[in-house]
């Protein structure tokens, strides 16, 4: 195949004009796709098309905006949260604050580097466009993100668990044994679960970088060795579920055990049930998942969370963000 080496990227979909278009197409079919017998030469045929008398239209304000709103719901309360530990003298710093320092507190956050990398991907990756409007650079940078996505979002849930966790041992520690075990217990459970995101999703792909761009994937003499991304997502996602069920139902029983003011039980409660919400918000997104991978589906062509179907099989919009806010 030759490809004339040209400085301007093609549009998703339309023939290669460079080089590394070429690359980033054959990485795609490689990476994405698990195909290995497309020419790269004619750009991705199952890309989609803007439909008849098309208007332009974007998502990219409206993804701004409610990533602006995600990192001031984690800083400002993390934020309340150590002041007040640190300004009441009736209060104590335990592990907990210490954790959730480093799973959200902005000045080293992992929480709020997930919303600025999503709006680094609207900003210069084509995130919130239609995916005709991007072209193949884009979304080289975009897969870039999307993949550093991923690995931060399972970590910081998972530290963030474990901030919760440690304290519900407080908690526990006024409790029984019992209690006490089953704590740890599920306290080593959310250690390897921020353990294994971190290394699955680091070595997601051997070579590693082929998993974070589509460019390096294509230029490599033979296709990378990669897991299977819908199985990655339905590991850590349901996996994620499951431990926010357990964690959002033991304080609740251990608070049955334990002496405590009424009023600070009372408070507990509510915040428990704003948990609940969010966590059957969780449940409804993995029901969706399944029942969207066994139907011939065609998923949304917005560029953020999404990528396009397969010509065979119709592939989940979620398998290639794994994560919250996605299509």
């Amino acid at each position: 195949m030759s490809t004339p080496n040209r400085t301007t990227s093609a549009f998703s979909g339309q023939p290669p004009n460079t080089v590394r278009d070429a690359n980033i197409v054959q990485g795609t079919f490689w990476v994405d796709f698990k195909l290995d017998t497309l020419d790269p030469s004619g750009g991705i045929p199952f890309a989609p098309v803007p439909p008849p008398g098309y208007e332009h239209e974007d998502k990219q304000a409206a993804i701004i905006v409610g990533m602006v709103l995600v990192i001031l719901a984690i800083t400002v309360p993390t934020m309340a949260r150590i002041v007040a530990r640190f300004r009441s003298t009736e209060m104590r710093l335990g592990l907990d604050d210490y954790t959730i320092v480093l799973a959200a507190q902005p000045s080293q956050s992992l929480a709020t580097v997930y919303p600025c990398f999503q709006i680094w991907m609207v900003v210069s990756a084509g995130g919130g466009r239609h995916s005709w409007e991007n072209t193949y650079e884009d979304w080289e940078e975009f897969v870039r993100g999307l993949s550093s996505c991923r690995l931060l979002f399972f970590v910081t849930v998972g530290l963030i668990k474990i901030s919760i966790t440690l304290f519900v041992r407080r908690l526990a520690d006024r409790a029984s044994v019992f209690w006490r075990l089953a704590a740890d217990v599920f306290l080593g459970s959310l250690v390897l679960y921020v353990l294994a995101a971190l290394f699955w999703n680091s070595l997601f792909c051997m070579p590693p970088r082929a998993w974070f761009s589509r460019q390096y994937a294509g230029s490599l003499a033979r296709p990378p060795r990669c897991s299977s991304d819908v199985t990655n997502a339905r590991v850590f996602s349901i996996t994620h579920t499951v431990q926010s069920f357990l964690l959002l139902g033991a304080p609740i029983i251990i608070m049955w055990h334990v002496q405590i003011d009424a009023n600070k039980k009372r408070r507990l409660f509510a915040i428990w049930i704003c948990g609940a919400v969010t966590v059957l918000g969780g449940v409804l997104q993995q029901i969706a998942f399944v029942i969207t991978n066994d139907l011939l589906t065609t998923p949304t062509s917005w560029a953020p969370g999404t990528r396009p179907p397969a010509p065979s099989a119709a592939r989940p919009a979620s398998a290639a963000g794994a994560g919250p806010g996605q299509e």
